[in-house]
């Protein structure tokens, strides 16, 4: 639908390979079709912006697969799927980093808003991917 009546379907098939790089990385399993929406604009659909998106401790797998036949919270596998989004090689990685780079200051963004030690470690397994 994005290349074929999208306005802007670079932007947004990129966009849409970045969400599941995020979700991988705060393990956000409840990722179904119902939380993915677009908005028609004169010129075609867009994807409307990303909502919906819960860390989740003890997630395991995302719940949409990732390739045909995955679903594994990977980084590998987000970006061996990059080239159906018509993400490049170079362009993904560097993608992978700055949602990496984003996600990995989770502890000192939950302490600057008064979330104590223990509910930060009681959510610490959400961000296992991108701790490394």
């Amino acid at each position: 639908m994005l290349i074929q009546q999208g306005a802007a379907p670079a932007a947004d098939l990129e966009q849409l390979w970045r969400r599941i790089a995020f979700f991988v990385c705060i393990s956000n399993v409840d990722d179904h079709l119902r939380n993915h929406a677009f908005m028609l604009e004169p010129s075609g659909w867009r994807l409307a912006p990303a909502y919906d998106m819960n860390p989740v401790a003890w997630g395991d797998g995302l719940s949409l697969n990732i390739s045909d036949v995955d679903n594994a919270q990977e980084l590998a596998l987000v970006r061996e799927v990059a080239p159906y989004f018509r993400v490049s090689e170079a362009r993904a990685h560097a993608i992978v980093d700055e949602v990496v780079g984003a996600v990995r200051d989770w502890r000192g963004v939950a302490e600057r808003w008064g979330i104590g030690r223990e509910e930060r470690e009681r959510m610490a397994g959400a961000f296992r991917v991108a701790d490394g």
